[in-house]
């Protein structure tokens, strides 16, 4: 049987504001989840859009003066994690609509997170890519860039976290 192409609309379906994206290509500013949510970081707060109900809900706003979010990745289980300009990761519970862990351990910028069964790696300006375990915080940190990391991903089994760098090295970690 001869796999057709998928026909992709030339119109938008939906379209959302996004005043204060911030203007850097290095930062992950949005995800969609398994549940049809879309979370996005403009400036210093997160929102959360449904794809069933399309309402639009603020989940979080920084405090911190100078302070704006960079990363944004949902996990399986409603929950969503956003790193910031200090080096933090926030973890949020989407049904409770409160933060449930915080992490610190990055000397830069968060700009890079990925999910893999309850595991959380973080990219950093900083140069590391750090695991962490929602109950027991940092697992592993690792340093082979010299530079900002732009992107990081588990690979599909979990056994490896690929990352790649301002520094144009791809390092793959196990």
């Amino acid at each position: 049987m001869e796999n057709k192409p998928r026909k992709i609309n030339k119109k938008p379906y939906k379209i959302l504001d996004a005043p204060n994206l911030q203007d850097d290509f290095y930062l992950n500013l949005l995800d969609w989840s398994d549940n049809n949510q879309i979370a996005v970081a403009l400036d210093s707060s997160l929102y959360v859009w449904s794809g069933c109900s399309s309402e639009v809900s603020k989940l979080y706003e920084t405090c911190q003066v100078n302070d704006y979010l960079c990363s944004v990745s949902f996990c399986e289980d409603n929950k969503v994690s956003i790193g910031n300009t200090l080096g933090q990761i926030k973890i949020f519970d989407l049904v409770k609509r409160k933060k449930v862990s915080q992490f610190e351990g990055h000397t830069g910028r968060v700009g890079s997170l990925s999910w893999t069964a309850g595991l959380l790696a973080s990219g950093s300006r900083d140069g590391t890519v750090a695991t962490w375990d929602l109950r027991d915080g940092l697992v592993t940190q690792y340093k082979a860039h010299n530079q900002e990391i732009c992107g990081l991903k588990w690979s599909p089994e979990g056994n490896y976290i690929a990352s790649g760098g301002n520094d144009n090295k791809l390092v793959i970690y196990s």
